[in-house]
């Protein structure tokens, strides 16, 4: 555990004073607590396979988080699924790669044929989506080997900071983008939402976690709404691990 976070900490360090734009040094500044936590709990779902060496690892929504896998679990195979990141050079950081729209999740017809994975990523992708939660999960229960795991990050929708914001009258909830293959968040979920949408799709939620991992950019509102971390209901990010069988 301590060698991971030391990775992901000297990673971060180096990317903030790298020759990136501002936006992204924000982001990583932001998320890399995220990243920091679901590493370990891909480390977990590794620990119950009798040969970590020959582990399969698909990230869907290919990002930095990519890097971080591959320095992490150098022995690994790693995949991506979904869009591009045109900055990374993909070629020292998966073996395959496989396209397709989640959004066309829905249409069975349409899913692509997919290796299985030992563990599949889906970090801060379902809430992007425009279809049930059930439908998409449905699809990535496929990408799953028999005793799989399905790692899924998102935004809590009930977190503290955003029943204060509605409480003075405020959205939430940011205004959708007009850029098709970033449109912002379409709908976030609940622990609930997310455990009776795994159950649909036929994923047992194995472990849930609820964490403050996202930093906000005001440390005077990030202190005051960590505060209410001692309630798990009110952190910002949920975590579900799912198990392709019960």
């Amino acid at each position: 555990m301590d060698s991971i976070k030391s990775i992901v900490k000297t990673w971060t360090d180096e990317f903030i004073k790298g020759n990136h734009t501002d936006e992204e040094k924000l982001y990583i500044k932001r998320c890399w607590p995220r990243y920091s936590f679901v590493l370990q709990r891909v480390n977990e779902c590794m620990q119950k396979s009798p040969d970590t060496k020959r582990f399969s690892i698909l990230d869907i929504g290919p990002h930095f988080f990519t890097v971080l896998l591959r320095k992490s679990f150098p022995d690994a195979t790693i995949n991506t699924f979904g869009y591009d990141l045109p900055e990374i050079n993909w070629q020292s950081v998966r073996a395959q790669h496989f396209s397709f729209d989640l959004n066309n999740a829905c249409f069975p017809d349409q899913w692509p044929v997919v290796p299985k994975h030992d563990i599949v990523v889906m970090g801060e992708v379902i809430e992007h989506l425009l279809i049930a939660p059930w439908m998409v999960l449905r699809f990535v229960k496929t990408l799953l080997n028999d005793n799989g795991f399905l790692i899924l990050t998102t935004p809590n929708a009930v977190t503290i900071a955003k029943r204060v914001f509605l409480f003075l009258g405020r959205n939430p909830f940011e205004m959708l983008r007009e850029d098709l293959r970033n449109p912002g968040h379409f709908r976030e979920y609940t622990k609930k939402e997310l455990i009776d949408s795994g159950t649909k799709a036929g994923l047992f939620a194995w472990r849930v976690y609820l964490a403050n991992y996202f930093i906000l950019d005001n440390p005077v509102a990030n202190a005051f709404f960590n505060g209410f971390g001692f309630i798990p209901s009110l952190r910002n990010g949920i975590t579900v691990v799912y198990r392709a069988s019960g």
